[in-house]
């Protein structure tokens, strides 16, 4: 059987890759991609499907709360951070991610 894909919640709120290895009555056993944590146990509330791909041009809006893909440091895996855009003037966005008050400048991206 092949692994199921998940999103693992980390103690900083962000999203990780993983694969879940065993299941049980609360929780599963996953395992992170390239191996960047050991195999760890989470409860399901912690645990989440990735999302489908998504089809056609997205309409980002100031205020509006999305999840972007980095990380805090060289030495973690990148992860979804939830973040807020505060600005948006022509092909930049100005954004706040949640838990450090990370201040990001990002080109808008040609979704066409």
């Amino acid at each position: 059987m092949e692994d199921l894909a998940v999103e693992v919640c980390g103690e900083n709120g962000a999203y990780y890759k993983a694969f879940v290895t065993d299941v049980f009555d609360e929780e599963v056993s996953v395992a992170f991609e390239n191996d960047w944590q050991p195999e760890s146990k989470f409860p399901f509330s912690q645990v989440r499907l990735p999302p489908e791909g998504a089809s056609g041009k997205p309409d980002f809006t100031e205020n509006q709360e999305i999840e972007v893909y980095s990380r805090a440091n060289d030495q973690e895996a990148c992860g979804w951070w939830k973040a807020i855009i505060k600005v948006k003037k022509e092909r930049l966005f100005i954004l706040v991610c949640f838990h450090y008050h990370i201040f990001l400048m990002l080109p808008i991206l040609d979704f066409s």
